[in-house]
């Protein structure tokens, strides 16, 4: 299975002191990004409860998705449905603005990794086909593309090659 990236989060630019959820979190990415995944658990869990105490729904909601892809790296399938369907949860409100909209679509790429990581082909596809849909949302045509890649690497799982090529052709 390919690495897959951490949901990008660039909502704060400001300094942080070094125990704040902000800076737990990027220190959680750096651990995921040198294979510390055991490690990057720990401080995401924390930085996720952190945002939770401080009552920011999205930016919990990030941190979740980033430690559902660090439980996925461990093969932690139980934990990582759950961190993922947590910030999904998360982000099911009423309000669609476009960054919530670009979170949502990011954690269901993420969703959808771990179901194909899973063998569950089908909702993978689906879930897919959502993301790829809130990307057009927000006018993100880089995740739209990867969404139509991603569904046309599950059908190829299934030798639906002509359905993928499809899939392709559409996106171009």
């Amino acid at each position: 299975m390919p690495r897959a990236g951490l949901i990008a989060q660039n909502l704060l630019a400001q300094t942080l002191p070094s125990s704040s959820p902000q800076s737990l979190e990027q220190q959680g990415r750096e651990l995921y990004d040198t294979g510390r995944f055991s490690e990057a658990v720990t401080v995401l869990q924390q930085s996720a409860a952190a945002y939770q105490a401080q009552e920011n729904v999205l930016q919990q909601a990030i941190a979740l998705g980033n430690l559902s892809l660090a439980y996925q790296q461990l093969g932690q399938w139980p934990e990582a449905n759950q961190a993922i369907a947590t910030s999904l949860q998360l982000l099911q409100t009423p309000q669609d603005s476009a960054t919530r909209l670009s979170v949502l679509a990011q954690a269901l790429d993420t969703q959808g990794n771990l179901q194909l990581a899973q063998g569950q082909v089908e909702p993978a596809i689906t879930t897919w086909q959502q993301a790829d849909s809130t990307y057009r949302q927000v006018n993100d045509p880089t995740g739209v593309l990867r969404s139509r890649i991603n569904q046309a690497q599950a059908l190829q799982t299934q030798g639906l090659y002509r359905k993928a090529i499809a899939i392709l052709d559409d996106a171009l």
